[in-house]
């Protein structure tokens, strides 16, 4: 018997991406897909990324700098030294509060971070099928979205 597996990548200053990797990992669980879930501070190997069957990703972010801040940037700087991805679905996540920023200026900027991810996923071989942004408050719901949306490419 066959198990997927889905490798849950995160970068957390203040642990909600954490919280939302956790919540991923749950949600994946619940419907019989194995996880791991792990920090871009851990040393993960290259055959455990090749052994996965799908990859999820993502950071937090505070909103305050357009196109993204250090969380976003030191996961894309991670992202960059995977081997090649081969295809491999991906899907990526940022998570978020609305204050201070209005709710446009919030789903702007966590849509340009999620295609930043996106992008360096798709320029390691990766195929971005999916992508959420999640705010702090509701984190199970949007990992449920996420989640569901990876399955897609699985089955």
């Amino acid at each position: 018997m066959y198990i997927m597996i889905i490798l849950v990548i995160y970068e957390s200053r203040r642990g909600r991406a954490r919280d939302a990797a956790d919540a991923i990992g749950d949600v994946a669980a619940s419907s019989g897909v194995a996880t791991l879930i792990t920090s871009i501070d851990d040393d993960v190997m290259p055959n455990v990324v090749a052994s996965a069957d799908a990859v999820v990703a993502g950071c937090s972010t505070s909103g305050k700098v357009p196109f993204g801040d250090e969380p976003t940037q030191r996961l894309v700087d991670w992202v960059q030294g995977l081997p090649s991805l081969e295809g491999k679905p991906v899907g990526v996540f940022c998570t978020y509060k609305f204050f201070p920023n209005t709710f446009a200026d919030m789903a702007a900027r966590t849509g340009e971070i999620e295609s930043a991810i996106s992008r360096a996923f798709e320029l390691k071989g990766g195929k971005a099928v999916a992508s959420q942004s999640i705010n702090f408050k509701s984190i199970e719901e949007g990992a449920t979205t996420l989640v569901d949306k990876v399955l897609e490419h699985l089955h």
